[in-house]
């Protein structure tokens, strides 16, 4: 949260940059610009949203802005249809563990977790096609 984000063109052709907001489905149209320019945003709000031109239908980019540095990226394994993640340096304490996928949905939403001062915290997550409530 309140992360700049610049957007570089270095292609030949003009590229626009417009945001949709998951949260509220809102739109922000940051303009249309040419080889070598930049436009930027800051995230000052929570969720995802999708990075989109209006000029190349075809492209598409996904930001997750969070209210804390706690986050991982991972790549599910198609051999297996796992992935495993670690989250480094989080404080002891009681916290939510969400999942974000652009397709994909954890099932029950959230775990809520329980880190031990010098101990490693282990759970199993489920991901599916299916939305649970």
């Amino acid at each position: 949260k309140g992360t700049v984000v610049k957007f570089l063109n270095s292609d030949r052709v003009d590229h626009n940059v417009y945001l949709l907001f998951e949260k509220n489905g809102e739109t922000l149209d940051l303009g249309t610009w040419g080889q070598g320019k930049t436009t930027q945003y800051q995230f000052n709000e929570c969720g995802a949203a999708i990075v989109l031109c209006k000029l190349h239908l075809e492209m598409a980019a996904y930001i997750v802005t969070l209210d804390n540095p706690f986050f991982c990226l991972t790549a599910i394994n198609e051999a297996t249809q796992s992935a495993a993640f670690i989250i480094k340096d989080v404080p002891p304490g009681t916290y939510i563990l969400k999942s974000w996928h652009k397709k994909l949905k954890m099932k029950g939403e959230q775990a809520l977790i329980t880190v031990e001062k010098d101990k490693i915290t282990q759970i199993d997550i489920l991901i599916t096609k299916s939305k649970y409530d």
